[in-house]
């Protein structure tokens, strides 16, 4: 026993990454940004940011809550102008986009690698048409990185409009999308009917108008989606679309569009329906139950907790269950067959590195990997047996967002960006790989699509031909469409950013008619990991989550909906209960006694020296210490090598909180003069301290620690610890 303490202590002291989770609270810059953006109003996300970015602190993000916080810390990257900043940034799947961001450039990372030579062509969307414009006279600034701008300038001296009229109604209103997210300095559009005195010409299916409008035409907000709503009369028009962005260029986009009748493409909310037979209760389909015990001892394995902490989950149309183990080492599959009482164990282990999301087929299952590079997405049979695996392709990795995969209507794979998006169909007709942009998920043969502004109160969801509007009294975070019930009823998943201060979206689930009429929301489990896709559509049309509880069992919940009335009220978080802080052990003597025996006197020195430490008397601790000082000296360089109370000091100020023990687990007589004990330390906020994982793992795939080991050892005559505190980096 006593190697395996000796060795899992030394762990404890490599392991710089290791941190306790709460304690980014107690950090100063953090304490002073809270108390500088309370409102009374709510949460100054503005405040937060630019605490942040002032102190370039990315624990101060933290207080913006999930949802937000991901922009708040690209907003303190990219203000720290020092690539070191991405060590110190929590959220994983940043730190991906904080390290492109400061790679070197190469050749396709400048604009014309994605765009070409010229501006991209601006969309209009009406109803479940659309048509791309022609780009006629632009400016164009290409710039890399270190490297001197080019304006290319193209001068059409015309209107260029595809040569195919886009069929219109008389009155409708119809999506302007303009090709890049940035912000358009200017922006307007003008519109005229074609008469036989225009000049044309057409070659490869794009026509020359020479015609001229009235400039500037009807001005339009300066965002790069939004509606245009037009009356016409039957006939034939070209409509110009003027942008600019500042420092990027400019280009004269053309439309060419043909009213054929006085129909109009409905944008308002639905007339009231029946409402479907969706269930209002949840119903637990599935259980996992994970026994096993953990005492939370340094160098005790993780348990094999089936389920535990997975992140994605997917059920095939025969309604099996198939859950990615993701926090299992070697990362496995787990299929569940109804009556969902038989697993199937599938390892991933040489398949895929990272596994993220999972999709189950009629005839195959897909597995994403995301930590190799390149990423990766693996076909196995329902067997489980490999059958091919691809390599994805740049533009599709972590760094350009990458987040999950789906499956279309067709059963083609959709790899997904920034949670959907951005969408690209992977493979061609012949199996190829060439990845083609989406418009947005197509269920039942309609197409869906999502239109939000970040933090903005409205949104709108187009399915096929219904648009539905959606205003929140508080900010959106995120929205994005789930799936669709075979009856043409839809899903779609939204997090609200919440009033206080630091707390968390709130996540709902909605559930639409087929015309787009509210019919309930769900707001799921709370668990004990965050997981993107743990929430899916079932080939029954209902929707299930994938919770992962703190007893460690895991459960598949098929979810119940509130409606009228009932699914306005946001369920509120149980008050915790409160918690009694604990009492620390402290020496209880201070001459020593005639009958204390050795085993009394090593529990009495343990107590004592951490006690000292936590007091600041650190040379009364040093005499009481046998152990060595080269990591503190390594750690510590400005530090005098022999001057042992100002290494204590250092250690305890910067690496590892010289904390109080609060309670011994175990003592264990080795001989008559060496004792080693298990202690459990109080943390600063007087609760149990936990060592969190390190490494960037979660807690599910690596659990906290709050067990140490220490050894207590007579040296001339006297009992000496044997180990320091516990390194907290």
């Amino acid at each position: 026993m006593k190697t395996q303490i000796l060795m899992a202590l030394a762990l404890v002291w490599m392991l710089a990454a290791c941190t306790d989770d709460s304690s980014w609270r107690n950090d100063p810059t953090v304490v002073a940004a809270r108390d500088a953006c309370k409102s009374g109003s709510g949460v100054d996300y503005n405040c937060i940011e630019g605490q942040a970015v002032t102190a370039l602190n990315p624990e101060i993000c933290r207080l913006a809550g999930i949802g937000i916080d991901d922009m708040c810390l690209q907003a303190v990257y990219e203000a720290a102008d020092d690539p070191s900043i991405c060590d110190r940034i929590y959220l994983r799947g940043v730190v991906p986009n904080c390290r492109a961001y400061y790679a070197p450039p190469s050749p396709s990372q400048d604009l014309s690698a994605f765009y070409g030579n010229r501006p991209p062509a601006a969309i209009l969307i009406a109803g479940e048409q659309e048509q791309v414009a022609g780009v006629g006279t632009s400016t164009w600034t290409l710039e890399k990185k270190g490297q001197e701008q080019t304006t290319v300038h193209g001068d059409a001296f015309a209107l260029v409009t595809p040569a195919e009229a886009l069929a219109v109604p008389a009155s409708f209103t119809a999506i302007l999308r303009l090709p890049i997210p940035a912000t358009p300095s200017t922006l307007w559009y003008a519109l005229k009917p074609v008469t036989d005195d225009i000049s044309r010409s057409s070659s490869q299916g794009a026509t020359s108008w020479q015609v001229a409008f009235e400039q500037p035409g009807t001005s339009l907000d300066l965002k790069p989606e939004q509606e245009i709503s037009l009356s016409l009369e039957p006939g034939q028009y070209l409509l110009e679309v003027y942008a600019s962005w500042q420092e990027l260029g400019s280009a004269d986009y053309g439309f060419f569009l043909e009213v054929q009748a006085k129909t109009a493409l409905s944008t308002q909310t639905p007339s009231p329906e029946p409402l479907m037979n969706i269930p209002v209760t949840d119903e637990i389909v599935l259980t996992i139950r994970n026994d096993q015990p953990y005492s939370g001892r340094v160098g005790e394995p993780r348990p094999d907790w089936v389920g535990w902490g997975a992140q994605a989950f997917s059920m095939a149309p025969n309604g099996d269950i198939w859950i990615l183990d993701s926090a299992a080492q070697p990362q496995r599959l787990l299929r569940f067959g109804k009556p969902y009482e038989r697993t199937q164990f599938i390892s991933l282990e040489g398949l895929v590195v990272g596994a993220a999301d999972v999709e189950a087929a009629s005839d195959a299952i897909w597995v994403l990997g995301i930590a190799s590079q390149p990423p990766r997405v693996v076909k196995l049979s329902t067997n489980g047996k490999p059958l091919e695996s691809y390599d994805l392709p740049k533009g599709l990795w972590p760094e350009d967002g990458l987040t999950g995969i789906a499956l279309a209507q067709d059963g083609a794979l959709i790899v997904e960006l920034a949670g959907g998006a951005d969408l690209y169909q992977l493979f061609d007709q012949n199996g190829q790989i060439d990845p083609r942009r989406l418009e947005g998920y197509t269920f039942d043969n309609r197409l869906f699509r999502v239109s939000t502004t970040t933090l903005s109160k409205n949104a709108i969801i187009y399915a096929g031909d219904v648009t539905t509007k959606i205003s929140s009294q508080q900010p959106i975070g995120g929205l994005r469409v789930l799936g669709s019930a075979p009856d043409g009823s839809f899903y779609a998943e939204m997090y609200v950013m919440p009033e206080e201060l630091g707390s968390t979206s709130v996540r709902e689930i909605l559930c639409y008619s087929p015309a787009g009429l509210l019919l309930g929301i769900a707001y799921p489990h709370p668990a004990e990991f965050y997981a993107e896709q743990n929430v899916v559509v079932g080939p029954d049309g209902l929707v299930y989550q994938l919770v992962s509880n703190p007893d460690h069992s895991v459960q598949i919940v098929r979810m119940g909906f509130k409606t009228g009335e009932s699914a306005l009220a946001v369920p509120t978080a149980s008050p915790s209960q409160t918690t009694t802080p604990l009492t620390p052990l402290l020496p209880t003597w201070t001459v020593t006694p005639v009958w204390a025996s050795d085993l009394d006197l090593a529990r009495h020195t343990l107590l004592t020296f951490f006690t000292l430490l936590h007091e600041g008397r650190y040379a009364e601790a040093t005499s009481l210490y046998g152990g060595a000082y080269d990591v503190m000296r390594e750690q510590n360089p400005d530090i005098p090598t022999d001057d042992y109370a100002g290494l204590w000091k250092a250690a305890c100020s910067h690496q590892s909180p010289c904390l109080l023990v609060s309670r011994i687990v175990e003592e264990d007589p080795i001989s008559q003069d060496e004792f080693e004990f298990v202690v459990e330390f109080v943390w600063l906020d007087g609760m149990l301290f936990k060592l969190g994982p390190c490494c960037g793992a979660t807690e599910a795939e690596m659990p906290p620690v709050w067990q140490f080991p220490y050894t207590v050892k007579k040296i001339d005559g006297q009992f000496k610890v044997m180990e320091g505190p516990v390194y907290v980096p």
